[in-house]
């Protein structure tokens, strides 16, 4: 089975360009910021890149930092909150941008 990470860097290496044709051809069709297929698809490698980061790099240092002091645990921890926000700011950038 593939894991969620491998699927995510096969978007981010690949499927990205193969889903720009297809929105590019279709997204008027689709709707929900499929008009702007750049766009859209620039939002998705965001937000793919964004969760590779988390769970790749940031997650495990949060579990190496473990025993270090709060300051230093907090600001790993914050950098993860960092993420999350700029996922949530690319979901409402392009592919859902009514909401």
């Amino acid at each position: 089975m593939t894991e969620p990470s491998d699927r995510l860097q096969a978007f981010v290496d690949t499927q990205g360009a193969d889903l720009f044709a297809v929105l590019s051809s279709r997204g008027r069709e689709l709707g929900a910021g499929a008009e702007d297929p750049e766009g859209c698809c620039y939002d998705l490698m965001e937000i793919a890149g964004a969760m590779l980061e988390i769970f790749n790099e940031m997650i495990p240092a949060v579990l190496a930092a473990r025993d270090a002091d709060i300051d230093t645990l907090q600001e790993v921890w914050w950098d993860i909150f960092h993420e999350f926000r700029n996922i949530d700011y690319h979901i409402h950038a392009t592919i859902y941008p009514e909401t």
